[in-house]
């Protein structure tokens, strides 16, 4: 399902960019991952620039722990308005009482093409964008029991102070154990600020429903811009329903060329 960050350097000051770049389109000289967090910006790949996005993350709750390892995702340009996205398997390990067990998730394929424009500083129009998405079934007992295509759409908002609100609302196709199909509904908001000229933090609120009780989780964290092509993230997530014992950290790095 994420936060941008600032360039480094004063000499790169016309391309320097904050977490405000989840709401703005992306160009060649602005760094614009989607990650971390859960919600997605609505900035797209520029045509002829690619980015891989990537990371880990532990979950943790009592008598289960998850551990997810590549969570990768690469993006790449197609025009001014749409980008390939290539999600690849991560290795995940599962712990339940003295048992581990692992295996590969399943890979992912999708599309992401911005519908709307963000008009130039602080505006109340959004940036939007539309991303369409499914799983490829390759992860066997890690994976989901078939296709699970998904729409969500983003909108984004550059605002005062050096703040940048992102909102995600989508749906998507869940296929139970017996083959059942049923629908998921999820929603997120993430607010950002540049702290200085590299260093940028979010707060963030997202969840999803379908049958049964709701899934809720908030979520905060830094990324960090050392060179102007790459982006450092660590976050930290805890469920406030569902499993209110649920705790998640992890981080990442996201490079583009």
């Amino acid at each position: 399902m994420l936060i941008a960050a600032a360039l480094l350097a004063a000499t790169l000051q016309s391309q320097q960019v904050t977490d405000s770049t989840r709401d703005l389109p992306a160009s060649p000289g602005t760094l614009a991952p989607d990650r971390p967090g859960f919600t997605t910006g609505p900035s797209v790949m520029p045509r002829g620039f690619s980015e891989l996005e990537a990371g880990t993350s532990l979950q943790r709750q009592p008598g289960f722990q998850h551990l997810a390892i590549g969570e990768s995702l690469l993006r790449i340009g197609l025009s001014s308005r749409a980008e390939l996205r290539v999600g690849f398997s991560s290795l995940d390990f599962d712990r339940a009482g003295g048992t581990v067990t692992h295996g590969f998730e399943d890979a992912s394929i999708g599309t992401k093409v911005r519908l709307r424009s963000a008009p130039a500083g602080v505006s109340l129009l959004p940036a939007v964008s539309m991303i369409a998405s499914s799983n490829i079934p390759t992860g066997g007992a890690f994976g989901r029991s078939g296709v699970e295509p998904q729409l969500t759409a983003s909108l984004g908002w550059q605002l005062p102070a050096k703040l940048a609100l992102v909102t995600n609302t989508g749906v998507a196709s869940r296929v139970a154990g017996d083959g059942a199909r049923t629908r998921e509904f999820g929603g997120g908001a993430s607010l950002s600020r540049a702290l200085t000229g590299t260093l940028n933090t979010y707060v963030e609120y997202s969840g999803t429903r379908r049958n049964g009780p709701d899934s809720q989780y908030l979520n905060t964290g830094l990324t960090f811009v050392p060179a102007a092509h790459l982006q450092l993230d660590t976050w930290v997530a805890r469920a406030i329903s569902g499993t209110p014992s649920s705790f998640q950290l992890g981080v990442g790095v996201s490079r583009r060329w």
